[in-house]
């Protein structure tokens, strides 16, 4: 493995167990946390006072 590789190799270890961390217990039936739903609920608000309601 080149000198430079092993940031990149890393970064996609810890993004890949995140994911499987998140997914199993997700796949076996428990309601677990999303970031997307915080964000959308952060940001759902901005941008209806930005866009307008929904069409």
């Amino acid at each position: 493995m080149r000198r430079q590789s092993w940031r990149e190799l890393l970064a996609f270890v810890i993004m890949s167990l995140a994911a499987l961390g998140l997914s199993v217990p997700w796949s076996l039936g428990h309601k677990i946390f999303f970031p997307s739903e915080a964000l959308i609920k952060f940001f759902e608000p901005w941008a209806r006072l930005l866009l307008g309601p929904p069409e």
